[in-house]
């Protein structure tokens, strides 16, 4: 068996020689999708979100996707029946169909394990590169393929949207809680939660590039408004998984560490404290962040200096950014059926609350 499999091998080499020669063009996108380092999209410029506009960043990553989809041709996926509140429904994809085989865009319907499973199936399929929507919370009906992706090293894209208590008035079913903090507990699994349109723009090509497992992009419902970021590089800073949104003269008084939605509440903190040395990061990755040398993350959080965390779930898992006595605004009960804002204020976790466990630290 061993020798007639070397055989075939050889045949196969010889046939795809042949085959190269006559259709060169045809060559070419196949060595894309199967030896593609993703160089491409270093060239593809940046969405124009601007600085003080207000977008969500499930509405983001549409416009992202839609910008990057003509140019990561074997780019192939869809959503649990969610299309428009995920913002990935795609135009410009045809969809799979029995007359459309190549189409791009695959309608699952309602059926969150099924979608997943499917998305490992195309992952295997060397080549191709599968992502797949829907809320945040429905990660729990999917956990088992999300494991065996991390497991089997699959570089599966999920898009993960209403990713917090802000969703509103859907209540606690619909509100996640513990699913940020169950993500990051498994192996293998990139969680990206960006805090703005400009951040989301980033974390699409980091997914992309990402190619030894999967990555979960967490995006929101509510709108956020784009900030400005005082890192002039942090394009390249937040690949590190973390970066400096709001500085200070050092050395800071305290570091607001903050994902998401919440890097909007943590700079409206900071600027209530002028007199005070705040600085605010946003923590695009915790995953990437503590695979980073010890210099640049004691750039990022130095040491000695007093820290608390902002992040609209549980507080698990936060505790490895502490020495001592961890402070982190969190949610510890499930949600409640109102509007983003007031479910917000009810659960301790708008900027005024925010304000007030700053002035108990400093």
């Amino acid at each position: 068996m061993k020798g007639s499999w070397k055989e075939k091998y050889e045949k196969w080499k010889r046939d795809f020689i042949v085959w190269e020669k006559e259709n060169p063009k045809l060559a070419v996108l196949w060595q894309d999708f199967f030896h593609s380092d993703n160089k491409r999209l270093h060239v593809i410029p940046y969405i124009d979100f601007e600085i003080n506009s207000s977008i969500a960043t499930r509405e983001a990553n549409g416009k992202v996707l839609s910008a990057l989809a003509p140019h990561v041709p074997n780019l192939i996926g869809g959503s649990a029946d969610l299309q428009m509140p995920n913002f990935v429904s795609l135009e410009e994809l045809a969809p799979v169909s029995k007359n459309y085989p190549e189409g791009r865009w695959i309608h699952y319907g309602v059926r969150e394990h099924a979608m997943d499973s499917i998305s490992n199936g195309i992952s295997l399929h060397g080549g191709l590169r599968a992502f797949c929507s829907t809320f945040l919370v429905f990660s729990d009906y999917f956990r088992p393929p999300i494991r065996l992706a991390a497991l089997s090293k699959l570089p599966v894209i999920f898009l993960l949207t209403h990713d917090s208590v802000l969703s509103g008035e859907d209540g606690p079913t619909h509100q996640p809680i513990e699913h940020l903090a169950s993500l990051r507990l498994i192996p293998n699994i990139l969680v990206l939660r960006p805090g703005d349109a400009q951040e989301t723009d980033v974390a699409w090509r980091i997914a992309l590039e990402n190619t030894s497992g999967p990555t979960a992009l967490i995006l929101t419902r509510q709108v956020v408004v784009v900030y400005e970021k005082q890192d002039t590089n942090w394009r390249q800073t937040i690949r590190r998984g973390a970066y400096i949104v709001r500085d200070c003269p050092d050395p800071p008084e305290l570091v607001i560490i903050a994902t998401g939605s919440e890097v909007n509440i943590a700079i409206e903190a900071g600027k209530h404290f002028p007199e005070k040395r705040i600085r605010v990061v946003s923590m695009l990755s915790t995953e990437i962040f503590l695979n980073q040398d010890i210099p640049f993350q004691e750039s990022i959080l130095p040491p000695k200096v007093k820290r608390i965390v902002v992040e609209a779930g549980v507080g698990s898992g936060w505790e490895r950014f502490f020495t001592d006595n961890p402070v982190i605004l969190s949610i510890e009960t499930f949600g409640l059926s109102a509007p983003g804002p007031i479910a917000a204020k009810a659960l301790s976790l708008d900027a005024l609350s925010l304000i007030r466990r700053v002035e108990e630290i400093i």
